[in-house]
């Protein structure tokens, strides 16, 4: 018994890495909120907004718990993620590379962990301007994998966002 666990954990240390930046964009797209998730009545499934540091976006919550645990893989392989790493180091994997170059999809990662609360900025957005280069530290949450997400009622959505217009 003891030597299949040992094999298993073999295996997951030789998993490739599951960060990367088409990943990360493909995953994106599919839990955005789309036309499909709306009828005659209105919105048909849970949704949540993830604010990153840079933009946010509405998420449908079936399809982010659909890839909760491939979005948890990836936000496990930030450097130093246990330590509540800032912002400009999500561009860099554990092994310290840069897996993009690009903000906009270190963004994503970030909107995605803020809606299925897998993240969780370590100060309120008041106080970037004080931090160094002004970006946000952000910690990752203890008990994400094992919970699902329930977001927001689907009937809520037009009076939250017909009141924002």
């Amino acid at each position: 018994m003891e030597a299949k666990r040992i094999i298993a954990n073999v295996a997951k240390v030789k998993e490739p890495s599951k960060l990367s930046a088409e990943r990360i964009s493909s995953m994106y797209s599919d839990c955005l909120l789309r036309e499909s998730d709306f009828d005659e009545d209105g919105l048909t499934c849970n949704f949540y907004e993830g604010n990153g540091v840079c933009g946010k976006a509405v998420f449908s919550i079936p399809r982010l718990n659909e890839h909760r645990e491939e979005l948890d893989a990836c936000i496990s392989q930030i450097h130093d993620i246990d330590k509540a790493p800032s912002f400009t180091e999500f561009y860099y994997d554990a092994e310290g590379n840069k897996w993009t170059e690009e903000t906009v999809v270190v963004d994503m990662l970030v909107q995605m962990g803020m809606a299925s609360s897998m993240l969780f900025y370590t100060l309120p957005d008041q106080l970037w301007e004080y931090l160094p280069n002004g970006v946000p530290f952000i910690g990752k949450t203890i008990y994400a994998p094992k919970k699902h997400v329930r977001g927001i009622e689907a009937k809520l959505y037009t009076k939250i966002y017909d009141a924002n217009k």
